[in-house]
């Protein structure tokens, strides 16, 4: 990349050498110190457009090196926040690689699971707890004879019902 280059006309310098060169040959008269004042102000007014490229070219300059700056002060927060990610990224990574075995472990015991809580029934006395302390309902239950829950109606009348296994009752708690 080729830095920026002042925008002075070269044809102003040439034309400026020129006079210069001939205004040596002129004669020591009042004319000729007029034309060398002239010429000196056009050297000067040359010389302040040279100059206001130049503060143009160093605030450019500036402008640019603001700009990067700001670049790469961005680029560095962006790596740091993508570092923090990958680093939050591993860590849950590796912590699922150790907790993923149990997980499918847990999966494939499923069916047997749900057959075993299928066949544990629940004891009756822990049911009139649990229907005491937190549901309050019409009916009540008492134990009977060979394990089997009594469901109370009303207070005449007492029905045998099946023993509540606990995937029942699981099931029950939606």
């Amino acid at each position: 990349m080729t830095p920026p280059t002042l925008s002075s006309e070269y044809a102003s310098d040439a034309r400026l050498k020129e006079h210069v060169e001939g205004s040596h040959g002129l004669p020591d008269t009042y004319t000729t110190v007029v034309t060398r004042v002239k010429l000196a102000q056009q050297f000067c007014d040359h010389a302040r457009d040279l100059t206001r490229g130049c503060e143009r070219l160093v605030h450019d300059q500036h402008l640019q090196q603001q700009g990067w700056a700001a670049v790469l002060a961005n680029l560095e927060d962006s790596t740091s926040a993508f570092r923090a990610r990958a680093e939050l990224f591993q860590q849950n990574y590796n912590q699922y690689l150790g907790t993923r075995q149990d997980f499918i472990q847990l999966l494939q015991n499923f069916r047997e699971d749900l057959s075993l809580l299928a066949k544990i029934p629940i004891v009756p006395a822990l049911l009139e707890v649990i229907d005491s302390g937190s549901i309050k309902s019409d009916s009540s239950t008492t134990s009977g004879a060979g394990g089997k829950v009594l469901v109370r109606e009303s207070e005449e009348e007492v029905q045998p019902k099946d023993p509540v296994t606990l995937l029942q009752w699981i099931l029950g708690q939606r």
